[in-house]
This record gives structure tokens, sequence and C-alpha cells, in this order.
């Protein structure tokens, strides 16, 4: 419904602050169809996202905050996604989910 009003209105600019948080799948396949129509017709985009799969399928420029500060901006074509991560948390990401050896305890359920 919003994205029509903009249509409507004619504006040029459309920010979107997580808008897939509670899309299903299917959903978030239509809307990105949307934008990628509506980049064609002239309308910017600015995509707020954490979902950096969706982010290298629409952008054409990146732009990585954390903590409120500009961390980098990258051409599309100048980023891999672990590069992404790593200026988004602040660090390499050598394994993104660590084996972790937990002794087990005792019962108690």
């Amino acid at each position: 419904m919003s994205i029509a009003k903009v249509l409507y209105r004619k504006l040029e600019v459309l920010v979107l602050d997580e808008p897939t948080s509670a899309l299903t799948m299917t959903e978030t396949k239509r809307l990105i169809n949307i934008l990628q129509s509506l980049k064609e017709k002239g309308i910017s985009c600015i995509y707020i996202s954490h979902k950096l799969d969706e982010v290298f399928e629409i952008a054409d420029r990146l732009m990585i905050l954390r903590d409120g500060m500009v961390i980098s901006v990258y051409q599309r074509d100048e980023i891999e996604s672990s590069k992404g991560i790593e200026d988004m948390v602040g660090r390499k990401i050598e394994n993104m989910y660590p084996k972790i050896s937990v002794p087990i305890g005792e019962e108690f359920l």
C-alpha cells in the first residue's frame, strides 16, 4: 500500500526500513521485483536491511553503518558479502558457526 502512495504522489525517493522482516519468501520476491521496476522508472530506493542476500540482489551501492556511523560505501560490484558482514560487525568472521565443545551436565528435566 505504501508503495502505491509513492507512485501516486510521483515521489523520487522511497525509504524502506527492514521491509521484509514480516514477509514470506514469496512476498519478499514480489517486493524485490517491484523495487527493481521502480528503479527502472528512475525512483531511488534506500533499502535498510540486515539481510545481505536481499541487499546484494537489488542494490547498486551499499553503505555499511555500525553504531550510527558510516563504516564504508561500495559499489555493488566492488564488494563480496563476507566483506559487508566484516564491516557490519567490526571484525573478520573466520567461522560463522564455530563448533564449541560443551560438557554435558546433569539431567534436570
